[in-house]
């Protein structure tokens, strides 16, 4: 297994990745979820559920009577857990299950724009739980599977601008990098994630104004200049992190109605010395499309030159 790093700047984004590359194994993952299921369902765990909510929840507008008491339940739950990697577990498996026991049954395009519920479907939290945490534990033992007992390296998650690598790894220091820039006046990643942000405590809106090629911010005059000045940043950064002769894998995507296209992407990667070596096009599936009119991605391939190849 590599040491790898990973870089975000949506603290959601953030707590899914060090709950998904967590250096121990998929035992420990199994006791784990079987506490945090046991003490949810055991009645003799009592927690208080007339604890105050935090106070950017919008209790009454996502989650109906019957789901919101054991919410509360699991989400005061999780905080007492003293061991930081069960509270990390636990509020990884309380984020995902979120949006499926809202009161939301479109699209989560809906949550992300505020969307008032249309319904009031019937939801389990215990049922949702299950499911997710059979998910999880499923995912550690294919992983420990596929490396064969060896024991994984720690993985660094960080949040932060994906502009300030080169503070975290150094120059001339990465085999490989694999990342996917916002693809520009699509999506508000900040605020998909709004259900989370409420609970865990994030202001959206402090998130949101740092977040690059926003949707949100799509209007404004100057949106693309901005958005091609941060990528030519980042681009910057991981050109001096990667090692000479070493790959950078970049999955992209652009809407037609949009000013910046996938070509202007390889523009600035060559711009900062990376050199195109491949590319490839991907079909979105439709889990993931909010709008139908993003069909496809780009996978590219970029080297950063070797010392020989510069002479």
């Amino acid at each position: 297994m590599r040491r790898s790093v990973g870089v975000d700047i949506n603290p959601i984004s953030v707590l899914i990745s060090k709950a998904k590359t967590l250096s121990i194994s998929s035992v420990e993952i199994e006791a784990t979820l079987d506490r945090i299921l046991t003490d949810f369902t055991s009645r003799s765990v009592v927690i208080n559920t007339d604890a105050p909510l935090p106070p950017l929840v919008q209790a009454s507008k996502w989650y109906s009577g019957s789901v919101l008491p054991d919410l509360k339940r699991l989400f005061h739950l999780i905080a007492r857990y003293d061991d930081p990697c069960v509270r990390l577990i636990g509020e990884f498996c309380f984020s995902a299950i979120l949006l499926g026991v809202s009161r939301e049954t479109r699209h989560w395009g809906y949550v992300c724009d505020n969307t008032s519920p249309k319904g009031d479907p019937k939801r389990s939290v215990s049922e949702a739980l299950f499911e997710l945490t059979r998910s999880l534990l499923a995912a550690y033992r294919e992983r420990d599977r596929a490396i064969a007992g060896s024991i994984p390296f720690d993985s660094l998650v960080i949040q932060g601008r994906s502009q300030a690598l080169t503070d975290y790894v150094g120059a001339d220091a990465v085999d490989l990098i694999v990342t996917s820039p916002p693809y520009f006046g699509v999506v508000d990643y900040v605020k998909s994630q709004r259900l989370s942000m409420e609970w865990f405590g994030h202001d959206i809106e402090q998130h949101r104004i740092q977040e690059i090629g926003a949707r949100s911010k799509r209007h404004r005059r100057l949106a693309v200049d901005e958005f091609e000045a941060d990528l030519r940043n980042t681009f910057q950064s991981m050109y001096v992190c990667l090692k000479a002769g070493a790959p950078c894998a970049v999955v992209f995507g652009a809407s037609k109605s949009r000013t910046f296209n996938s070509d202007d992407i390889v523009a600035i990667a060559e711009s900062v010395g990376f050199c195109l070596a491949g590319e490839v096009e991907r079909q979105i599936s439709v889990q993931r499309r909010q709008n139908p009119s993003l069909t496809t991605e780009q996978v590219y391939l970029f080297c950063k030159p070797s010392y020989d190849s510069l002479g």
